[in-house]
């Protein structure tokens, strides 16, 4: 989905080369730090399911990332505020730390795009977001098998915005 529209489905099956017992979420970065997001991000959740088309526009909003949920995402991270740390809204308590980051202070001005990335209208400013540098900013959440994907269906969702796509 990107801007509350199906883009495209696919399945999988599971490699049993696949494992990630032991390793950390990262928000911002992947790949032992090397890969880092140059931009804002907002409302990071993982669901130990797939959700449904009606949950995703729900997410969506209009353009507006949701305060609160009325389906609950095992991990939530707002990315609202750093005064109270990088705290798991969800069901897990998966608290995170942040490692540069920087809260947003002004809104964030979210351009729809279509399939073949042409612009085709501005949705409303949000402002709930934490700013990365795409040097060497991230957010780290300690290891949990319950929020490390192995089997079966799951959700990740988030509010990006980049202000330099080739970095990724």
């Amino acid at each position: 989905y990107l801007n509350g529209s199906a883009v495209a489905t696919a399945t999988t099956t599971p490699s049993s080369s696949l494992n990630f017992n032991g390793m950390e979420t990262w928000i911002g970065n992947y790949y032992a730090g090397n890969n880092s997001f140059d931009g804002k991000i907002s409302n990071v959740a993982i669901w130990t399911q797939a959700i449904s088309a009606e949950d995703v526009l729900y997410l969506y909003n209009g353009g507006t990332p949701q305060t609160s949920l009325s389906f609950e995402p095992l991990s939530w991270w707002k990315l609202d505020n750093l005064t109270t740390g990088i705290q798991d809204s969800g069901s897990a308590s998966n608290n995170g730390t942040n490692n540069g980051a920087t809260e947003v202070t002004d809104s964030v001005a979210v351009d729809q795009w279509n399939f073949d990335n042409v612009s085709q209208a501005q949705t409303p400013n949000w402002s709930s977001a934490l700013g990365f540098d795409g040097t060497n900013d991230y957010i780290n959440i300690p290891y949990n098998a319950n929020i490390t994907p192995q089997t079966g269906n799951f959700t990740i969702s988030a509010w990006i915005n980049s202000d330099n796509l080739s970095s990724w």
